[in-house]
């Protein structure tokens, strides 16, 4: 009985032991993660580009989706009141509620989970913010706005073959809305 209790105690040191090297390695993959896929500050993003994140988020678990993805920002960008992007989208011809039709249809085949699950960034969005940064600083913008959001998009092959124009006439379109007015 007494190799018994030992065993025991030894059990539950030991058990101890290696909790706090998991609470350490734990550790480490978080701040690993953190290198990885940086936090977003919020503050280099202009209001409207910030509610428009901030409303692709609702609108994924509105829908049950687990990830945010770019169909879920462009949804957002197009139905933004007072956006910018409505407008540079009616300027190269697109009809804005006909994409947001079929922008809906393709959101209905997205994985749904149930439950309360965490919501996380896509690795497709993730990508969108960075060039999103890059489009701001082409364009000498000191934050990044709702065009630059638009612009990277266009970077994830499903929405550019929804959105069906290229770079070019999406610059075009910001240049005659904006002129030479800086972000």
């Amino acid at each position: 009985i007494l190799d018994t209790f030992s065993l025991i105690a030894y059990c539950i040191l030991d058990i101890g032991y290696w909790s706090l090297i998991l609470s350490r390695l734990l550790l480490i993959a978080y701040y690993l993660l953190l290198l990885i896929f940086p936090t977003m500050d919020l503050n280099q993003y202009t209001i409207k580009a910030a509610e428009a994140i901030q409303n692709a988020q609702n609108i994924a678990k509105q829908n049950h989706n687990q990830q945010i993805t770019p169909l879920h920002l462009l949804i957002s960008l197009i139905n933004q009141p007072d956006g910018l992007v409505p407008a540079i989208l009616q300027k190269i011809d697109i009809e804005p509620h006909t994409l947001n039709q079929s922008l809906k249809t393709a959101l209905a085949n997205q994985p749904q989970i149930t439950g309360n699950g965490g919501i996380y960034l896509s690795p497709e969005l993730q990508q969108v913010f960075n060039v999103s940064q890059t489009e701001a600083q082409n364009l000498s913008d000191e934050y990044i706005s709702t065009e630059h959001l638009l612009l990277a998009l266009l970077q994830d092959k499903s929405i550019a073959k929804m959105l069906a124009t290229d770079k070019d006439q999406i610059l075009q379109a910001i240049k005659e809305i904006r002129g030479s007015q800086k972000v």
